[in-house]
């Protein structure tokens, strides 16, 4: 449960897109013009508290709940409200509750989303001369913002955050604290970048050599959309001799790698810990679950799912579903143990027919 500054029914209603199915409020009453100044779960909540019914798991104990106000998901109302118990002052439906959540936290959170953090008035920032920053953008302590790097309305760079070079950031952008940007780099708008971010750092190529491994140089650069956020401690590698792109509206979750030459297309979601070797593309709308791996210039069509802790090798067709992975084993020893499991179905089938089964 989360204590919140003060909400309306009002703006409760309009975030969850929602419909009064049964209210105790009424103009004589001391508690017309309730004020919800809680949010969490149907039996953490007081009397001033809003509440989220989504699934059926809540709906058992409603009977329990304290809170003034609960919002139903529409397909669970009728059996909840014969369940309500009186202490519930307002009760409203949604179609998508769960959704209805999303848009009534973002209402929340920007308030003040900057409150708990120390906004400085550049003092004990750099910042090159030769830099453009937005009047309305907002700097924190120790942030560096070098030669040419662009910065857009509204933005915010919080704590010892590093712009490099000719770099450019949209509107509205939220830089957490130690993000960093390679030179060139190009974020959108509304982008989000969480604590310890690295964007545009060398992608990871070498030629062998008698003398050892030779660095080849990457001197593309990384270009990200509009309304992307990206979780702490993700890295994304600039491309070495193309860009590497994560198109708008991507989610990315903490811990991630996405290697050079990378694409990323629009509305993805990575989970935490996927790692894509260099020139991976994923296609739109795809899921990637937490610890996936994928082997380098392999595709994944739109709409696809990549299950949790699963390796892939070879491309995934649009919205195909897969997950999974085998021991290590010697290569050779790999591949035939490979073409013995895609067999195994069929190989199946011909015991059954020979044991008359």
């Amino acid at each position: 449960m989360v204590k919140i500054a003060p909400l309306s029914l009002e703006e409760i209603l309009k975030a969850v897109s929602g419909e009064i199915l049964r209210s105790d409020l009424n103009s004589s009453s001391p508690v017309a013009n309730l004020q919800v100044t809680e949010l969490g779960e149907p039996l953490e909540v007081g009397s001033t508290g809003v509440a989220f019914v989504i699934s059926e798991a809540f709906v058992k104990d409603i009977d329990k709940t304290r809170a003034g106000v609960l919002v139903l998901q529409s397909q669970f109302a009728e059996r909840a409200l014969s369940l309500l118990p009186s202490t519930v002052k307002v009760c409203m439906s949604s179609k998508d509750a769960y959704l209805g959540l999303a848009h009534l936290s973002e209402l929340i959170a920007e308030r003040d989303p900057l409150a708990d953090w120390r906004l400085s008035d550049s003092k004990d920032s750099y910042i090159h001369s030769g830099s453009e920053i937005d009047p309305t953008a907002k700097i924190g302590p120790g942030v560096v913002v070098c030669e040419g790097a662009k910065v857009g309305p509204r933005t915010v760079l919080l704590a010892n955050a590093v712009v490099g070079p000719q770099v450019t950031i949209g509107a509205d952008c939220l830089l957490f604290p130690g993000v960093v940007l390679y030179p060139r780099t190009m974020i959108g708008n509304r982008v989000r970048l969480h604590a310890n971010v690295v964007i545009g750092s060398d992608g990871f190529g070498y030629a062998r050599s008698a003398k050892g491994a030779a660095k080849i140089w990457h001197l593309g650069k990384v270009v990200i959309g509009d309304d992307v956020e990206i979780g702490s401690g993700t890295t994304v590698d600039r491309g070495t001799l193309k860009d590497t792109v994560i198109e708008a509206g991507a989610k990315i979750d903490n811990q991630c790698q996405i290697g050079h030459n990378g694409h990323v297309k629009a509305h993805a979601i990575l989970c935490a810990q996927v790692g894509l070797a260099g020139n991976v593309t994923i296609g739109k709308g795809a899921i990637l679950a937490g610890k996936a791996g994928v082997a380098d210039k392999v595709e994944i069509g739109d709409m696809a799912i990549l299950g949790p802790m699963s390796g892939l090798s070879k491309d995934l067709k649009p919205g195909e579903q897969v997950m999974g992975s085998l021991l290590p084993r010697p290569r050779r020893e790999w591949w035939r143990l490979v073409a013995s499991f895609e067999r195994l179905p069929e190989l199946y089938e011909r015991v059954k027919k020979l044991e008359g089964k």
